[in-house]
């Protein structure tokens, strides 16, 4: 999910911004992903998906926090 997210967002800014490096921090429920490129030549789902990383757990107090927020 981190990256599609990721390239959906990038897609719809269009061509008007210049990414040269990507670092986004992903959380949901099922953990916490992190996505770091700093060679923009390819930005295909693929690559966004293998530069994923799952990082530590979350705890029981934030998955809360997060379900609250989808509840609203």
């Amino acid at each position: 999910m981190p990256a599609k997210l990721s390239k959906e967002i990038i897609e719809r800014l269009g061509e008007s911004y210049n990414i040269t490096s990507l670092q986004v921090i992903y959380t949901d429920v099922n953990g916490q992903y992190e996505i770091v490129l700093d060679d923009m030549k390819s930005m295909s789902f693929n690559t966004l998906r293998k530069n994923t990383s799952k990082m530590e757990r979350i705890g029981e107090e934030e998955k809360e926090i997060i379900r609250k927020l989808n509840e609203s």
